[in-house]
């Protein structure tokens, strides 16, 4: 892993063109296999964007032919016979081959190729060309040069291991950065989310240099995730058939997804804190009486009682001892943390009587979190923590492999 990348530039997009090499993006895995099937128009309305890559001098009108790459089954999800995602990308002329007549539809992208789309996408966007990048030694050098000027990432990261270039990227760099190649008026938002299973919104670490961005995509129909809870699996690689699909909704914002990953919204908040004590909670708490209590103290004068209600009738309530587990960081499933025990169940939580819980948060933290059975039969876990900022209490979902 880069000394640098995985702590500052959490950077790499959702690609859009690659000009001679690979085209990635940042879609879940399954992003269309699991959800919408029906082809995509290449042609038809297509937003500023889209006419803006069309004008890149690099390319000449393109016709897809099924078959015209050896390696792209036309009845897989991404094929001529399914999303089409494949079609519609090297249409619109923003994907192409590798050479050889092989798409490589389930290859890696690097981290250099993803530096380079992300200029390249600029520059189209503001109106230039492939002129504006020089050859250059290595060849990815003049592209990373271009994409720090530009603020597309926030440092220079050549301080990296040699060759770590050529590593795969993952969803979250790709992500972070693609939320900055585009303007803001090419990301509408079209869903609501405020909660997802492995990218945490708030600050809490390590995702907190690119939660911002992967929610503006959610938020945008652009990522939609690979199961109902929409999990974005933030450490895994992009094929470049997910990144045809993702390439198609930034530039036919049409193809974009509506997302309703779970109808259970969850309320949260501190028993009579002190409003000058910077403690901000988005609404007044439920009466104590109205509350199903547990008493879980270990010091009564650092212990604070916080409150989880819940908008619907949720099954199997846990209130549950976690334990840190950074074993995550080497597996492609983002679970910081392992079950040590249950410590109170309820067979149901219901929007008629809240939880209520009194705690301590010292030593080593999130050590508290609860999980429930949602409306959709989906097993969901959350920490329990303060944010960092403004002191206010969090849930924030993980994943339990």
């Amino acid at each position: 892993m880069m000394k640098r990348f995985s702590t500052i530039l959490y950077f790499i997009v959702v690609a859009l063109v690659l000009i001679g090499t690979v085209v990635p993006g940042a879609a879940a895995a399954g992003v269309l296999a699991a959800g919408s099937t029906a082809p995509m128009g290449a042609a038809g309305a297509v937003s500023a964007f889209a006419g803006a890559i069309g004008g890149f001098s690099g390319y000449d009108n393109a016709e897809y032919r099924p078959g015209m790459f050896s390696d792209v089954d036309e009845n897989q999800w991404y094929g001529a016979n399914n999303s089409a995602v494949i079609k519609a990308a090297y249409e619109l002329q923003i994907m192409s081959g590798k050479g050889g007549g092989i798409f490589d539809p389930d290859g890696d992208i690097t981290r250099a190729e993803a530096i380079k789309m992300a200029a390249v996408v600029h520059e189209i966007y503001n109106g230039g060309d492939e002129s504006a990048f020089k050859t250059s030694s290595p060849w990815y050098r003049e592209y990373v040069t271009y994409a720090v000027s530009r603020g597309l990432i926030d440092m220079d990261p050549f301080d990296v291991d040699p060759g770590e270039y050529d590593t795969p990227a993952t969803r979250a760099e790709m992500a972070y950065i693609f939320a900055r190649a585009v303007p803001d008026d090419e990301l509408s938002q079209i869903n609501v989310i405020n909660q997802l299973p492995d990218i945490w919104l708030n600050d809490a670490p390590p995702m907190r240099s690119y939660s911002a961005e992967v929610y503006k995509l959610y938020r945008a129909g652009v990522l939609s995730g690979n199961d109902s809870r929409g999990t974005f699996n933030p450490y895994s690689n992009v094929t470049r058939a997910e990144a045809a699909a993702i390439i198609c909704r930034i530039v036919l914002p049409q193809e974009r997804v509506a997302l309703d990953l779970s109808r259970v919204a969850l309320r949260v908040g501190i028993f009579g804190f002190d409003p000058t004590g910077g403690r901000r909670q988005p609404d007044t708490p439920p009466l104590i009486e109205d509350c199903e209590v547990f008493i879980d103290v270990e010091d009564i004068d650092y212990s604070e009682m916080v409150f989880i209600a819940t908008n619907m009738d949720v099954s199997s309530f846990k209130y549950i001892h976690i334990e840190f587990d950074d074993s995550y960081m080497e597996s492609n499933v983002y679970s910081p943390f392992r079950i040590v025990s249950e410590l109170y169940t309820m067979d149901y939580l219901t929007p008629e009587r809240p939880f209520a819980v009194q705690w301590v948060d010292v030593g080593v933290i999130p050590h508290r979190g609860v999980s429930f059975v949602d409306d959709k039969g989906v097993t969901r876990y959350f920490s329990m923590s303060y944010s960092g900022y403004d002191g206010s209490f969090l849930l924030n979902e993980f994943i339990i492999d």
